[in-house]
């Protein structure tokens, strides 16, 4: 709360700040106890041990950093689907602008006069295929990039901080990149 960073990211990403609500960070509070805990029973049924240096102080030292590494990867997430959405809404590119409104799934009908992009059935709505092939790719493509920024899993005890500026950057241009690619992956579907 009050970091000046986080309406600074939002807005390069076009993620309203109102995407990220109480169970929003409920949510990534779960993921990043859920990594660290991965990250340690892995250690263990891999045949090794939790490694001595890892101290129950050190986990818990580690929970905010990691807390913001998954914060970062969860809105990454949300701002992919924010902007399918909107494309399936418009059936025009977005931008990375801060969007006025949200749609869902259900609100899939392109705007009068806009012709009818490729996917839409005769009814005007994106077909399920359509819709599960654009929003997969587009959800492993964020997941890779965001993997390549921020790595696969927790570092115990090395998580001391969370992603510093280039990361934040990184990320946010993995965002910009998905929406660019929109038009070619409904295009290509």
């Amino acid at each position: 709360q009050n970091d000046p960073t986080v309406p600074v990211f939002l807005s390069r990403i076009g993620l309203p700040a109102a995407a990220l609500t109480e169970r929003y960070l409920f949510g990534v509070r779960d993921q990043a106890v859920a990594r660290i805990t991965e990250t340690l029973a892995r250690s263990v049924t891999t045949g090794g041990q939790i490694p001595a240096a890892v101290r129950p102080e050190q986990v818990i030292a580690a929970l905010p950093a990691e807390f913001d590494r998954q914060a970062l990867r969860s809105a990454a997430h949300l701002a992919a689907q924010h902007h399918i959405d909107q494309y399936l809404t418009t059936g025009l590119p977005t931008d990375t602008g801060i969007p006025t409104d949200t749609h869902t799934r259900a609100d899939t009908h392109p705007p009068a006069g806009a012709g009818t992009p490729a996917g839409v059935g005769v009814s005007g709505v994106w077909s399920a295929g359509v819709f599960g092939a654009v929003e997969g790719g587009v959800w492993s493509q964020v997941e890779r990039g965001v993997d390549a920024v921020l790595g696969v899993s927790a570092v115990l005890p090395a998580v001391v901080a969370g992603p510093d500026a280039g990361q934040v950057s990184a990320v946010a241009r993995v965002v910009r990149q998905v929406v660019a690619d929109l038009p070619a992956r409904f295009s290509a579907a």
